[in-house]
């Protein structure tokens, strides 16, 4: 009975803290935005409570940012590739269109370091303006992503990529 009290009174006050939040954000006080941020930040709550119930737990090493140093580098390498195409585009009126690709990539298993390990991938592909992850397939040991100019792998194919 304790835990429920707990946890009770745990999602009240994050409740009370996400409405704060958005009401400091609205500007002038009315109570149109009074109500919108109490059920916005019941929403947010209510979030929070299924992730911690349906998560498993997320543990990454420290020593996986030294294996990130590249992605700045890709970011910019991606930015410069955007950049060309919509140059392309708006100057030749070149058609320039995307694809799916699919990366080979070690998803790892069920444990924490492997949950963790998938999403700062998926997070690190996609940080770049030209990919964006779609899927990691488990099974078929890949990842898919989405390229808006399709003549480069990020992460050079890489099993393990970035980690």
């Amino acid at each position: 009975m304790k835990s429920d009290v707990n946890r009770f009174t745990s999602y009240g006050a994050w409740w009370i803290g996400w409405t704060a939040v958005s009401l400091l954000l609205a500007g002038p006080f009315s109570w149109t935005e009074c109500m919108a941020g109490a059920v916005v930040a019941a929403l947010t709550t209510a979030a929070m409570h299924i992730g911690s119930v349906h998560t498993r737990p997320f543990s990454p090493s420290l020593g996986w940012l030294a294996k990130l140093r590249g992605v700045p580098g890709q970011v910019l390498a991606d930015c410069g590739l955007v950049a060309m195409a919509l140059w392309r585009r708006g100057m030749n009126g070149e058609d320039v269109s995307g694809s799916l690709r699919r990366i080979p990539f070690d998803p790892g298993g069920d444990d924490g370091r492997s949950a963790a390990r998938r999403a700062i991938v998926a997070g690190a592909l996609s940080l770049a303006p030209n990919t964006c992850v779609v899927a990691i397939h488990r099974r078929h040991r890949a990842v898919t992503v989405h390229q808006l100019v399709s003549d480069h792998t990020p992460g050079h194919g890489e099993r393990r990529w970035p980690l």
